[in-house]
């Protein structure tokens, strides 16, 4: 299952078969807790209701409850949030994965939680040219982009392009749920 199946099949929204981008480093090596304010708590994406808190090491945690065969079945995956240049973005894993997938996200103005999942041909540029380490595949219309680059070659590369040149097409809107107040 591709690195971005993984993340539909927590959220189940989309279609499968899109191009993804893996990264075995986070964006950053020294995890700070960006937008933790306005990320933390309940949110809405399509029908599923998606947990999101930071722990004391200020990596992100998101879960999501489903009903299945009679019984509750948690899904968790971690995040690592990131600035780099005018961009935010997300390294997100399964917990028990060693490696991430790499999304951009923003704000939208009524506070919606914006995701962009599907890279640009831009990644498997930059490991074609040596800017970047890694691998490319191809599947028809699709590229899985797995890349070895550290952090720090990674946030560079990232900051010197807006997220709108390497992520495009596929969005996820997630909208904020009214939460416990003081829920931790």
């Amino acid at each position: 299952m591709s690195a971005h199946m993984r993340w539909l099949a927590v959220l189940a929204v989309l279609a499968a078969g899109c191009s993804s981008v893996q990264t075995e480093h986070p964006v950053s090596a020294h995890p700070e807790a960006l937008d933790k304010p306005r990320l933390e708590g309940l949110w809405l994406l399509e029908d599923e209701v998606v947990h999101v808190r930071f722990g004391a090491d200020n990596v992100g945690r998101l879960a999501v409850i489903d009903w299945d065969g009679g019984e509750f079945r948690v899904r968790r995956l971690e995040f690592i949030v990131a600035q780099a240049g005018e961009g935010r973005y997300l390294s997100l894993r399964d917990e028990d994965e060693d490696h991430y997938d790499l999304f951009a996200y923003e704000f939208a103005d009524n506070g919606d939680l914006v995701v962009r999942a599907e890279p640009t041909d831009a990644f498997a540029a930059a490991v074609a040219e040596g800017r970047l380490r890694g691998e490319v595949r191809k599947d028809g219309d699709d590229t899985e982009v797995a890349l070895a680059s550290p952090s720090d070659s990674l946030a560079a590369f990232l900051a010197s392009a807006s997220p709108g040149d390497l992520f495009e097409g596929t969005t996820l809107v997630l909208k904020r749920l009214p939460g416990p107040e003081g829920a931790e």
